[in-house]
Protein backbone atom coordinates (compact mmCIF):
# COMPACT_ATOMS: atom_id res chain seq x y z
CA UNK A 1 0.00 0.00 0.00
CA UNK A 2 1.72 2.97 -1.39
CA UNK A 3 -0.33 6.62 0.19
CA UNK A 4 1.24 8.08 -3.37
CA UNK A 5 -0.76 5.66 -5.33
CA UNK A 6 -3.89 6.29 -3.24
CA UNK A 7 -5.93 7.37 -0.31
CA UNK A 8 -5.34 4.80 2.90
CA UNK A 9 -8.18 4.07 5.49
CA UNK A 10 -8.06 2.30 8.36
CA UNK A 11 -11.15 1.32 10.05
CA UNK A 12 -12.04 -1.41 12.10
CA UNK A 13 -8.62 -2.61 12.55
CA UNK A 14 -8.60 -2.95 8.61
CA UNK A 15 -6.77 -1.07 6.02
CA UNK A 16 -8.45 0.00 2.63
CA UNK A 17 -6.74 1.43 -0.36
CA UNK A 18 -7.62 3.87 -3.06
CA UNK A 19 -10.85 2.95 -4.47
CA UNK A 20 -11.68 0.57 -1.64
CA UNK A 21 -10.90 3.58 0.53
CA UNK A 22 -13.36 5.73 -1.31
CA UNK A 23 -16.35 3.68 -1.01
CA UNK A 24 -15.90 3.23 2.61
CA UNK A 25 -15.64 6.83 3.34
CA UNK A 26 -19.02 7.36 1.56
CA UNK A 27 -20.84 5.04 3.36
CA UNK A 28 -19.42 6.16 6.50
CA UNK A 29 -19.89 9.78 5.68
CA UNK A 30 -22.74 12.54 6.84
CA UNK A 31 -25.23 13.50 3.91
CA UNK A 32 -26.99 16.59 5.43
CA UNK A 33 -26.23 19.09 2.40
CA UNK A 34 -27.17 18.86 -1.09
CA UNK A 35 -23.39 18.51 -2.50
CA UNK A 36 -22.72 15.56 0.00
CA UNK A 37 -25.78 13.74 -1.20
CA UNK A 38 -24.61 13.99 -4.73
CA UNK A 39 -20.97 12.62 -3.47
CA UNK A 40 -22.98 9.93 -2.15
CA UNK A 41 -25.13 8.96 -5.26
CA UNK A 42 -21.85 9.69 -7.47
CA UNK A 43 -19.61 7.28 -5.11
CA UNK A 44 -21.95 4.72 -3.79
CA UNK A 45 -22.02 3.23 -7.58
CA UNK A 46 -18.58 1.00 -7.80
CA UNK A 47 -18.54 0.68 -11.58
CA UNK A 48 -18.70 4.76 -11.00
CA UNK A 49 -15.88 4.37 -8.52
CA UNK A 50 -13.77 2.09 -10.31
CA UNK A 51 -13.45 4.26 -13.79
CA UNK A 52 -13.86 7.47 -11.97
CA UNK A 53 -10.85 7.11 -9.39
CA UNK A 54 -7.98 6.98 -11.64
CA UNK A 55 -9.47 10.27 -12.89
CA UNK A 56 -9.25 11.81 -9.57
CA UNK A 57 -5.63 10.54 -9.17
CA UNK A 58 -4.27 11.92 -12.38
CA UNK A 59 -5.91 15.27 -11.42
CA UNK A 60 -4.46 15.41 -7.81
CA UNK A 61 -0.54 14.50 -9.14
CA UNK A 62 -1.12 17.07 -11.74
CA UNK A 63 -1.96 19.57 -8.78
CA UNK A 64 0.58 18.49 -7.12
CA UNK A 65 3.48 19.04 -10.12
CA UNK A 66 2.08 22.60 -10.77
CA UNK A 67 2.85 23.65 -6.96
CA UNK A 68 5.83 21.97 -6.84
CA UNK A 69 4.33 19.85 -3.49
CA UNK A 70 6.67 16.53 -3.49
CA UNK A 71 5.35 13.43 -2.95
CA UNK A 72 4.54 12.13 0.41
CA UNK A 73 7.86 9.96 1.40
CA UNK A 74 7.65 6.97 4.00
CA UNK A 75 10.16 9.27 6.46
CA UNK A 76 6.94 10.99 6.87
CA UNK A 77 5.56 8.27 8.74
CA UNK A 78 5.73 7.83 12.59
CA UNK A 79 7.28 5.05 14.11
CA UNK A 80 4.72 2.08 14.61
CA UNK A 81 5.50 1.94 18.13
CA UNK A 82 4.88 5.37 19.01
CA UNK A 83 1.53 4.86 19.56
CA UNK A 84 2.14 2.49 21.35
CA UNK A 85 4.43 4.30 23.49
CA UNK A 86 2.30 7.18 23.68
CA UNK A 87 3.33 10.69 25.34
CA UNK A 88 6.40 8.61 26.87
CA UNK A 89 7.91 8.16 22.80
CA UNK A 90 9.99 11.28 23.48
CA UNK A 91 11.35 10.18 26.88
CA UNK A 92 12.47 6.70 25.55
CA UNK A 93 16.44 6.33 25.88
CA UNK A 94 18.51 6.26 22.75
CA UNK A 95 18.99 2.78 22.22
CA UNK A 96 15.15 1.94 22.45
CA UNK A 97 13.68 4.77 20.08
CA UNK A 98 16.56 2.96 17.52
CA UNK A 99 15.35 -0.33 18.42
CA UNK A 100 11.41 0.51 17.64
CA UNK A 101 11.90 2.69 14.68
CA UNK A 102 10.78 0.98 12.28
CA UNK A 103 8.10 2.84 10.02
CA UNK A 104 5.19 1.19 8.20
CA UNK A 105 4.25 0.85 4.45
CA UNK A 106 8.45 1.05 4.72
CA UNK A 107 10.86 -1.70 4.30
CA UNK A 108 12.74 -0.56 7.23
CA UNK A 109 15.24 -2.85 8.95
CA UNK A 110 16.93 -2.75 12.05
CA UNK A 111 19.30 -5.21 13.05
CA UNK A 112 20.80 -6.55 16.56
CA UNK A 113 23.10 -9.03 17.72
CA UNK A 114 23.90 -10.68 20.88
CA UNK A 115 24.58 -13.38 23.15
CA UNK A 116 21.62 -15.07 25.13
CA UNK A 117 21.43 -17.69 27.67
CA UNK A 118 18.33 -19.67 27.66
CA UNK A 119 17.45 -21.64 30.77
CA UNK A 120 14.55 -23.98 30.88
CA UNK A 121 12.79 -25.87 33.76
CA UNK A 122 12.64 -29.89 34.33
CA UNK A 123 8.97 -29.96 33.01
CA UNK A 124 9.86 -27.12 29.89
CA UNK A 125 12.55 -29.65 28.67
CA UNK A 126 10.06 -32.78 28.81
CA UNK A 127 7.73 -30.04 26.48
CA UNK A 128 10.48 -28.47 24.59
CA UNK A 129 10.55 -30.83 21.28
CA UNK A 130 6.51 -29.69 20.72
CA UNK A 131 7.05 -26.31 21.85
CA UNK A 132 9.87 -25.74 18.98
CA UNK A 133 7.96 -27.53 16.78
CA UNK A 134 5.06 -25.06 17.38
CA UNK A 135 7.93 -22.04 16.99
CA UNK A 136 6.87 -20.93 20.55
CA UNK A 137 10.00 -21.27 21.93
CA UNK A 138 13.81 -21.79 21.39
CA UNK A 139 14.77 -25.52 20.99
CA UNK A 140 16.74 -26.14 23.55
CA UNK A 141 18.96 -24.17 26.69
CA UNK A 142 22.58 -23.20 26.20
CA UNK A 143 24.43 -20.35 27.59
CA UNK A 144 26.61 -17.98 25.43
CA UNK A 145 24.37 -18.79 22.37
CA UNK A 146 24.94 -16.58 19.49
CA UNK A 147 21.71 -14.48 18.35
CA UNK A 148 21.07 -12.00 15.62
CA UNK A 149 17.72 -10.44 15.21
CA UNK A 150 15.91 -8.55 12.27
CA UNK A 151 13.43 -5.88 13.12
CA UNK A 152 11.58 -5.94 9.64
CA UNK A 153 8.66 -3.19 8.22
CA UNK A 154 6.18 -4.44 5.57
CA UNK A 155 5.62 -2.08 2.00
CA UNK A 156 1.92 -3.26 2.72
CA UNK A 157 0.83 -2.92 6.29
CA UNK A 158 1.41 -1.79 9.69
CA UNK A 159 3.45 -4.90 11.24
CA UNK A 160 6.66 -5.82 12.92
CA UNK A 161 8.68 -8.80 12.80
CA UNK A 162 11.09 -10.30 14.79
CA UNK A 163 12.97 -12.72 12.56
CA UNK A 164 15.23 -14.25 15.28
CA UNK A 165 18.16 -16.58 13.98
CA UNK A 166 19.69 -18.89 16.67
CA UNK A 167 23.34 -20.36 17.01
CA UNK A 168 23.22 -23.54 18.62
CA UNK A 169 26.78 -25.05 18.17
CA UNK A 170 25.02 -28.74 18.12
CA UNK A 171 22.97 -27.77 14.89
CA UNK A 172 24.18 -27.67 11.60
CA UNK A 173 21.79 -24.61 10.52
CA UNK A 174 20.19 -21.61 12.44
CA UNK A 175 17.03 -22.28 14.40
CA UNK A 176 15.00 -19.20 13.10
CA UNK A 177 12.19 -18.04 14.98
CA UNK A 178 10.30 -15.44 13.00
CA UNK A 179 6.80 -13.76 15.02
CA UNK A 180 5.07 -10.72 14.04
CA UNK A 181 3.75 -8.12 15.88
CA UNK A 182 1.03 -5.95 15.74
CA UNK A 183 -0.52 -3.05 17.54
CA UNK A 184 -4.21 -4.03 18.90
CA UNK A 185 -5.32 -0.97 21.01
CA UNK A 186 -3.35 1.72 23.14
CA UNK A 187 -0.04 -0.06 24.15
CA UNK A 188 -1.44 -3.62 23.83
CA UNK A 189 0.51 -5.47 21.51
CA UNK A 190 -0.10 -9.40 20.01
CA UNK A 191 2.90 -11.56 19.28
CA UNK A 192 1.43 -13.63 16.50
CA UNK A 193 3.65 -17.21 16.76
CA UNK A 194 2.93 -20.13 13.85
CA UNK A 195 -0.67 -21.19 13.45
CA UNK A 196 -1.83 -17.77 14.75
CA UNK A 197 -1.05 -18.27 18.08
CA UNK A 198 -1.08 -14.76 20.09
CA UNK A 199 0.58 -13.69 22.96
CA UNK A 200 -0.84 -10.15 24.37
CA UNK A 201 1.41 -8.07 25.94
CA UNK A 202 0.75 -4.47 27.78
CA UNK A 203 4.12 -2.61 26.81
CA UNK A 204 4.95 0.07 29.42
CA UNK A 205 8.16 2.44 29.77
CA UNK A 206 9.09 2.93 33.39
CA UNK A 207 11.25 5.88 32.80
CA UNK A 208 14.29 3.88 32.73
CA UNK A 209 13.18 0.35 31.02
CA UNK A 210 10.88 -0.98 28.66
CA UNK A 211 8.51 -3.92 30.28
CA UNK A 212 6.65 -6.76 28.78
CA UNK A 213 3.43 -7.38 30.89
CA UNK A 214 1.28 -10.77 30.27
CA UNK A 215 -2.26 -9.93 28.78
CA UNK A 216 -3.33 -13.13 27.80
CA UNK A 217 -2.79 -15.45 25.36
CA UNK A 218 -5.31 -15.42 21.65
CA UNK A 219 -5.92 -17.04 18.49
CA UNK A 220 -6.06 -14.83 15.67
CA UNK A 221 -7.65 -15.30 12.76
CA UNK A 222 -7.79 -12.21 9.91
CA UNK A 223 -9.38 -9.53 12.78
CA UNK A 224 -10.22 -11.39 15.38
CA UNK A 225 -8.53 -12.45 18.51
CA UNK A 226 -10.25 -15.11 19.82
CA UNK A 227 -9.05 -15.91 23.70
CA UNK A 228 -7.13 -19.05 24.35
CA UNK A 229 -6.62 -20.32 27.95
CA UNK A 230 -3.30 -21.31 28.26
CA UNK A 231 -1.79 -19.47 30.61
CA UNK A 232 -2.04 -23.39 32.31
CA UNK A 233 0.30 -24.77 30.19
CA UNK A 234 2.68 -21.89 28.79
CA UNK A 235 2.53 -19.73 32.15
CA UNK A 236 2.51 -15.94 32.16
CA UNK A 237 5.35 -13.80 30.09
CA UNK A 238 6.71 -10.93 31.49
CA UNK A 239 10.14 -9.53 29.91
CA UNK A 240 12.04 -6.16 30.20
CA UNK A 241 14.83 -4.34 27.88
CA UNK A 242 17.10 -1.69 30.04
CA UNK A 243 19.50 0.72 28.26
CA UNK A 244 23.23 -0.27 28.43
CA UNK A 245 24.67 2.53 26.08
CA UNK A 246 22.93 4.12 23.29
CA UNK A 247 23.39 1.08 20.95
CA UNK A 248 23.05 -1.58 23.43
CA UNK A 249 20.50 -2.75 25.93
CA UNK A 250 20.04 -5.81 28.15
CA UNK A 251 16.89 -8.01 27.15
CA UNK A 252 15.39 -10.90 29.36
CA UNK A 253 12.11 -12.04 29.20
CA UNK A 254 10.38 -15.38 30.94
CA UNK A 255 7.65 -17.67 31.70
CA UNK A 256 6.07 -18.36 34.81
CA UNK A 257 3.94 -21.18 35.31
CA UNK A 258 1.49 -21.26 38.00
CA UNK A 259 1.97 -24.47 39.51
CA UNK A 260 5.93 -25.15 38.33
CA UNK A 261 7.46 -21.80 38.56
CA UNK A 262 9.86 -20.26 36.28
CA UNK A 263 9.45 -22.57 32.71
CA UNK A 264 11.57 -20.71 30.50
CA UNK A 265 14.17 -17.52 30.77
CA UNK A 266 16.34 -15.71 27.94
CA UNK A 267 18.44 -13.17 28.80
CA UNK A 268 21.26 -11.05 27.04
CA UNK A 269 22.55 -8.04 25.75
CA UNK A 270 22.66 -7.03 22.65
CA UNK A 271 24.35 -4.30 20.49
CA UNK A 272 22.19 -2.95 17.32
CA UNK A 273 24.05 -3.00 13.89
CA UNK A 274 23.96 -1.20 10.70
Amino acid sequence: MDVNEGVIVYYQQQFYHGKNAINLLNKLSEQSTVREKLAHLFYKNKFVTFFGYPVLKILRNLNLSLRGTAKIQHADFAPIFKPVFGADWDKLPAVIKKHYANRPYSNDVTRAKGKMTITFSPIMKMMAPMLSFFKIFAPAPGKDISVEVDYLSSPQDARFVFDRRFYYPQLAKPFEFKTTLWHIKDNVIVDTLRFGVGLKFIYQFDGTKIKFIHNGYVLVLGKLRIPLPLTWLLGRGYGEETPVSDESFHFFLESVHPIFGRIIRYEGVFVLTP
